[in-house]
């Protein structure tokens, strides 16, 4: 099957207007500008016709364009996305992301992927190897439960950062994960991610293992990637964590996946040592250190069973 670069490379810069061609239900191609361009035909026809423009990106939604396809020019009202030349140097990620996307979008999907987009490209924030250890455990529970027990948890990733709790299944019941390289199974908690007053949480407890030998981090995000392929939140999250980070980091962050893997322990909070959830009026942000070594931990049956198998495949 053609790429979308291999599409992008047959298409010469028009004189003017927008030369483009279909990948599947989406267009790809060229502006006058020499911008990247990439959409649908409108799907709403009575949408007001909007422009927003950012450094890097450009969104028109129901707009007229001037477009050429296979040298017949026409008008057609379409919604798109315009990288351009300034943002050249994320065409890499723009085209890894859209061709993530097998269904059609709506004009206000694709203005939410716009959003989506435009927050990605302007962070220049860099992730310290503390956040990305973190990613690698969250990614390694993903993982872990899709290939061992079929259990898709990546669909109710909180891929916003500052959220109580790494997955939400429902208002109720929520999963965190905890990695720690120490030779005991301590994790740090801020007391609403024990607070089992008002949730039914779950933590997922992995010991990590330095090793030259191990999985690395660019290894995991690669699996998944493949797993989740159809999660474009899980997709644009991940970019944003190792956008700024170099490829040498992602292969050199390695851990052993046998002492992962037997090593990795599912607790229900409420088995957790903490301290309890009613503090003094006033008293705020509080956080501290637990124990998990002798903590009842689930089986896999009860894991399945707790998250509901059915719903979550």
């Amino acid at each position: 099957m053609i790429t979308v670069q291999e599409i992008l490379n047959t298409i010469a810069i028009p004189n003017e207007g927008l030369v483009l061609k279909k990948k599947d239900v989406f267009y790809w191609g060229k502006s006058s500008g020499g911008d990247i361009v990439y959409g649908i035909e409108s799907k709403n026809k009575n949408l007001m016709s909007m422009t927003q423009t950012t450094r890097y990106l450009k969104i028109c939604l129901n707009t007229t364009f001037n477009v050429s396809f296979d040298d017949l020019s026409e008008q057609k009202n379409l919604s798109l996305i315009i990288l351009k030349q300034e943002g050249i140097k994320f065409l890499d990620i723009f085209i890894r992301l859209t061709d993530t996307i097998d269904s059609e979008l709506s004009d206000q999907e694709l203005l939410t992927y716009f959003l989506n987009l435009k927050d990605l490209f302007s962070n220049d924030s860099k992730k310290s190897i503390k956040e990305l250890q973190g990613l690698y455990g969250e990614l390694y529970a993903m993982v872990y439960l899709k290939e061992k027990e079929q259990i898709n948890i990546a669909q109710f990733y909180q891929s916003e950062d500052k959220r109580k709790f790494d997955f939400s299944i429902d208002d109720n019941k929520k999963i965190e994960v905890k990695t720690t390289t120490l030779p005991a199974r301590i994790h740090h908690f801020k007391l609403d991610q024990l607070n089992v007053l008002r949730y039914d949480i779950l933590v997922v407890s992995i010991m990590l293992q330095k090793d030259d030998g191990g999985l690395s981090l660019n290894a995991l995000i690669n699996r998944a990637k493949d797993l989740f392929s159809n999660n474009l939140k899980l997709l644009i999250h991940i970019e944003n964590m190792v956008k700024n980070i170099d490829a040498d980091v992602l292969e050199t962050l390695k851990y052993n996946k046998s002492f992962i893997d037997e090593n990795i322990k599912f607790v229900k909070a409420i088995n957790i040592p903490r301290i309890q959830e009613k503090t003094m009026d006033g008293v705020f942000n509080v956080e501290f250190d637990s124990d998990l070594s002798n903590c009842e931990q689930f089986s896999d049956s009860e894991i399945c069973e707790w998250i509901k198998l059915q719903d979550v495949r």
